[in-house]
C-alpha cells in the first residue's frame, strides 16, 4: 500500500514537473515567431545587389585601407548601402571610366558629378552621395587673393578634365565658347593624366595663373602631401559640386535596381545616423538628403 502511495506520489510529482517545464517553455515558443519579422527587416535593410564599383584614389573620398577598414566617404557609403559590392581600383582618366561603363554591365563609377564625358555611358543618380569643393592654387609670389566670385574674372585657371563636372568650370567654358565670360575665369582644360606636379609646372612656366584642386570646407587641399605644393597657396573654396552614382546603361533593369536600392539605402543610413558618422570620421559635414528628415538642431 505504502509502495502504491509512493508510486502515485512519484507520478504526481513527475506530472507537476512536466507541467512546469511546459509552462516555462511557452513564453519562448510564443516569442519565437516575433523574431522572424525582425530578421526579415534586417535582411531587407541593405541591398543584396553586387555591383562592380570602380574608383580612383582620392584622399578622404576613396582610398582603400584594409588595415583600418576606413576607405573614404564614398567607399564607406557604398559598403553601407551595398555590402556585397565588388570594389575595384582603377588608374586612368575620365575616358577610361567611360570605357568601363560601356563594357561592364555591372559597372558603377564613383567620384564624379554630372560629367560630359560620362553621362552618355551611364544612368546617373539624382541623389548625391557626397559633395566636393574646389580651391584655386596660386604661387605664393602671386599677389592675387580670392575675395569672392568677382575676383576670379580674367584669371587663367588650369583644370584637369575631371573638374568638368564643377558648375563654375561648366559655366566659364560655356560663356567663353559663346564669346562672353569676361566676368568669369578662363579655364584651360588639361588631361586628367597630369599629376599635381605637372599642374604646378604649368603655372610656374606661365601657362596659367592658377590650377584647381579639390579641398575641404576650410580650403585645405587634399593634395597638400606633395612637396611641390609648398610653393603654392590655396584659396578658400571657389566652387562646389555633387558626387553622384554612375551606373552602366548596358543592362537597364540592373541599372534601375542599383539606383533604386542606392536611394533607399541612402535614406536608411541617413535616418540611422550611419551617414553622419561616416562623414564625421573624415572631418566632413553631410548635407541633408532630399526626401530625408533633417536632424534636430
Amino acid at each position: 500500500m505504502i509502495k502504491k502511495i509512493n508510486v502515485a506520489l512519484a507520478v504526481a510529482f513527475a506530472v507537476l514537473l512536466a507541467l512546469k517545464g511546459l509552462k516555462s517553455l511557452a513564453p519562448a515558443r510564443s516569442a519565437a515567431p516575433a523574431a522572424a519579422p525582425a530578421a526579415e527587416k534586417s535582411a531587407e535593410a541593405a541591398s543584396a545587389l553586387a555591383p562592380h564599383v570602380y574608383y580612383f584614389n582620392w584622399p578622404n573620398f576613396s582610398v582603400e585601407n584594409p588595415v583600418a577598414n576606413r576607405n573614404g566617404v564614398l567607399l564607406d557609403t557604398i559598403k553601407a548601402v551595398f555590402p556585397n559590392a565588388v570594389i575595384l581600383h582603377m588608374r586612368g582618366n575620365v575616358p577610361h571610366f567611360a570605357k568601363i561603363l560601356r563594357e561592364d554591365p555591372r559597372a558603377v563609377v564613383v567620384g564624379y558629378g554630372r560629367h560630359i564625358l560620362l553621362d552618355d555611358s551611364a544612368a546617373v543618380s539624382e541623389m548625391p552621395m557626397a559633395y566636393s569643393k574646389a580651391a584655386v592654387m596660386t604661387l605664393r609670389s602671386n599677389p592675387w587673393r580670392y575675395k569672392g566670385p568677382a575676383s576670379l574674372a580674367g584669371l587663367k585657371i588650369a583644370a584637369n578634365d575631371d573638374f568638368l563636372d564643377y558648375p563654375l568650370v561648366k559655366r566659364a567654358i560655356a560663356a567663353r565658347e559663346s564669346g562672353g565670360g569676361e566676368d568669369l575665369p578662363e579655364i584651360v582644360v588639361m588631361p586628367d593624366s597630369l599629376s599635381m606636379e605637372d599642374l604646378c609646372k604649368v603655372v610656374e612656366s606661365g601657362g596659367a595663373d592658377a590650377f584647381l584642386a579639390s579641398s575641404d570646407s576650410s580650403g585645405r587641399t587634399f593634395e597638400r602631401f606633395s612637396h611641390v605644393m609648398r610653393n603654392f597657396r590655396a584659396s578658400a573654396p571657389v566652387d562646389e559640386g555633387d558626387v553622384l552614382l554612375h551606373v552602366s546603361k548596358l543592362d537597364p533593369e540592373f541599372a534601375a535596381a542599383v539606383i533604386a536600392d542606392y536611394e533607399a539605402g541612402m535614406l536608411r543610413i541617413e535616418a540611422s545616423g550611419e551617414r553622419r558618422r561616416i562623414f564625421a570620421y573624415y572631418g566632413f559635414i553631410p548635407r541633408p538628403i532630399s526626401g530625408s528628415t533633417p536632424p534636430a538642431p
